[in-house]
């Protein structure tokens, strides 16, 4: 079994790591073989924080803000450590239209946990 300390350190390391987040609008479902967003609109630094879900520091939370130069439907959002480019995670949603000047805030929690 994972103990409760080996769960806040393993996010404690991954918090040490630099992340981006990116919006974009494909609308493929999300894969285990993805590398990128389907059509990427835009991506900037992500902020890092360590939040707690269940076990006292077991949830990684990274957040960015878009401001839009122009109206957009957006429906897929991406995780990606920034050094290697590696994808860490990819979510579609039902497009949203989003007008000129919006400021869309994005938010992942990346929780660690035991199955």
């Amino acid at each position: 079994m994972i103990v409760n300390n080996a769960i806040k350190l393993l996010v404690q390391k991954l918090s040490t790591l630099s992340y981006q987040i990116a919006i974009g609008t494909g609308t493929t479902p999300p894969w285990v073989d993805n590398l990128t967003l389907e059509k990427e609109y835009a991506r900037a630094d992500a902020t890092v924080e360590i939040e707690t879900t269940k076990i006292t520091g077991d949830t990684l939370k990274l957040s960015a803000t878009f401001t839009l130069s122009e109206a957009v439907s957006i429906s897929e959002f991406g995780v990606f450590e920034k050094e290697t480019g590696i994808m860490i995670c990819r979510q579609v949603i039902a497009p949203v239209e989003l007008p000129v000047s919006t400021s869309l805030n994005v938010i992942f929690h990346i929780q660690a946990i035991r199955t």
